[in-house]
């Protein structure tokens, strides 16, 4: 079986759940919590949306935490990836490929989630400021 193949049939077989399972405990923990916070950004971009209210702290505070969780996440992912692919002389992608899709989507769920919290305050008028 050629390398093409073995990508093609790794990427068919990739499953998020088992993704998780087996990633390590620090991603299994930033994981759980974007997915929290990505529910979180959910209920209150709606209420913002909703209520047709001002900018929400609440709102663009999460989304930033999310996508800085989800970069520094990916950043560590990637160097711990590519210093055990040196250290072990692995050169092959298919070797490192679930890793690389892990990392993957770390950052674009962090990514997703500064996304809704960027579109929940989209439109959204300005706080009133009470300078002089």
């Amino acid at each position: 079986m050629d390398d093409s193949q073995e990508i093609i049939d790794t990427l068919r077989d990739f499953n998020v759940w088992r993704m998780y399972r087996n990633a390590l405990p620090l991603d299994q923990l930033i994981l759980t919590g974007l997915v929290l916070i990505g529910a979180v950004v959910i209920v209150a971009a709606l209420i913002r949306c909703l209520g047709n209210g001002s900018r929400s702290g609440l709102l663009s505070t999460l989304g930033l935490v999310a996508l800085l969780a989800g970069l520094l996440s990916a950043a560590y992912d990637g160097w711990t990836l590519l210093d055990t692919a040196r250290m072990t002389h692995v050169t092959r992608f298919v070797v490192v490929l679930p890793s690389v899709l892990e990392t993957m989507c770390v950052f674009g769920l962090g990514w997703l989630v500064w996304t809704i919290a960027a579109l929940g305050n989209a439109g959204a008028r300005q706080p009133v400021s009470f300078k002089d």
